[in-house]
């Protein structure tokens, strides 16, 4: 399933497949049309994101094994940028593997110790240890852990927030799904009693949609399909310190003071349309994130188990999911 490409992130599309029962893999493209895999700049066209990339888990660089990987979703999808991911899956009485889908064709799961990204599986366990370790080529902002569509947990950068200058403006989201899903936008963030010390775009893509300062007032232009473009700013800020954000599809104002590394968000209606304002840490140096969250599971359906990486640049990647059935 197609997650990304210069087209834009199509998140929803995994969720749709999560509702009809379907076991797919997570890959991403360029489709920008330009012969750059890999380097799929939108330039001034009507792409809005950078084109995308599959790393294929291998043992070994042969057609066979790339095709035994893709039948078997071990696999993940990035926004371009070249990030490694480890992902695995235990449970205190253990994990088993179907070698093929049970759906399609039935036969009996074979004890495994682990279970690594797009396997089917079950356990007896009503929980079970996801461990992941990610090492990305710019600082990580955060993983989240999915469960299907929902969220179960983020881990974010350990990095101090507290007294820290930097804020984020972020904007996301689609008009519909299909075709017609680029959502352009025009904004304006007002600062009061707050001095802007410098900026930085993330996302910024196209050349001709670029970030303009006029003294507290920042103004941008910006396209999306299910992605997100941002700015940062750094403040030195008051005690009353507010923003006020104006978009042609929905404004917005909040007390800086009530910014914190968890987004404040607020939906704009389309498809995720929304704007995010969070506090990040003054600097991210580490491009190395682990943790192990323990996942409940759900009985009498599939539990889907993936994870969603972010870097401070604005590059995301997501693992095909690891599928518990209900096994009896």
């Amino acid at each position: 399933m197609e997650i990304h490409s210069a087209w834009g992130t199509f998140e929803w599309l995994m969720q749709d497949c999560f509702a009809l029962g379907h076991r797919v893999g997570v890959v991403a493209n360029s489709d920008g049309h330009k012969g750059r895999p890999g380097a799929s700049y939108p330039g001034a066209s009507e792409f809005g994101a950078y084109g995308g990339l599959t790393c294929f888990l291998l043992d070994q660089l042969e057609r066979d094994d790339l095709f035994d990987c893709l039948k078997n979703r071990r696999h993940y999808a990035t926004t371009g940028a070249r990030i490694h991911i480890d992902l695995s899956v235990t449970a205190d009485t253990g994990v088993a593997h179907f070698a093929v889908d049970p759906v399609v064709q039935a036969n009996l799961p074979v004890a495994v110790d682990r279970l690594i990204m797009g396997d089917i599986g079950c356990t007896a366990s009503k929980a079970v240890d996801l461990k992941f370790s990610v090492h990305a080529p710019a600082p990580i902002l955060q993983v989240d852990v999915l469960k299907g569509p929902d969220l179960v947990q983020t881990v974010r950068n350990p990095a101090p927030i507290k007294d820290s200058s930097r804020i984020r403006i972020l904007w996301r989201g689609a008009m519909v799904k299909g075709r017609g899903a680029r959502a352009d936008w025009t904004g304006k963030a007002v600062f009061r009693d707050a001095k802007i010390l410098k900026t930085a775009e993330i996302n910024a893509w196209n050349p001709d949609r670029r970030l303009q300062q006029d003294g507290a007032e920042i103004h941008w232009s910006s396209v999306t399909a299910g992605n997100f473009g941002a700015f940062d700013v750094w403040l030195a800020e008051g005690p009353d310190a507010t923003v006020a954000i104006e978009t042609n599809h929905g404004s917005v104002e909040l007390a800086l003071r009530e910014a914190t590394a968890v987004p404040a968000v607020f939906a704009l209606g389309g498809l995720y349309l929304e704007l995010h304002v969070m506090r990040l840490p003054e600097v991210l140096d580490q491009g190395t994130l682990s943790a192990m969250i323990t996942v409940p599971l759900a009985e009498g359906r599939d539990d889907p188990i993936w994870i969603r990486v972010t870097t401070e640049d604005g590059f995301q990647a997501w693992t095909s999911p690891i599928y518990f059935v209900d096994h009896g």
